[in-house]
């Protein structure tokens, strides 16, 4: 092969290694679901975050959130009526500063699981992400998810 054969055969090794690469692009890109994956991942920080409020941040009284569900508790004996008092305090906390999230708030400790206050089923919810903290004789474990 002369010197032209071999120039015109590279041009066209190079025109056909850049058309199957177009090709490929142009694949990929049609192929690519284009989902916004910012809007279903929720940051452990923000539940990490509204717990620690409800443990710390005080109301006029001097009381956080935490505390007053807890003197509630204690008050009542853990009756039926004491968790449903509690559930509307925390509920009420949970609603005004996380808007759209969907929660769940259990006692662990002295009620076993049961949930004091949630808006939401978390049967079929996927990414859900929690924070415990312990307030008094009382484990409390918030559930968020989307």
């Amino acid at each position: 092969m002369d010197q032209k054969g071999f120039l015109i055969t590279m041009d066209t090794i190079f025109g056909l290694l850049i058309t199957f690469i177009l090709i490929i692009t142009v694949i990929n890109i049609f192929n690519t679901p284009f989902n916004s994956f910012s809007n279903d991942i929720i940051s452990t920080d923000d539940v990490q975050d509204v717990m620690e409020i409800m443990a710390t941040q005080t109301d006029v009284d001097g009381q956080t959130i935490l505390g007053e569900m807890t003197n509630i508790l204690i008050s009542q004996n853990n009756s039926g009526e004491s968790i449903k008092l509690a559930g509307f305090w925390a509920g009420k906390f949970l609603n005004e500063t996380a808007p759209g999230m969907n929660y769940n708030l259990t006692e662990n400790r002295n009620l076993h699981g049961i949930s004091i206050t949630s808006n939401g089923q978390m049967k079929n919810a996927t990414n859900i992400n929690c924070a415990i903290r312990n307030y008094g004789n009382y484990t409390f474990q918030l559930y968020f998810w989307k």
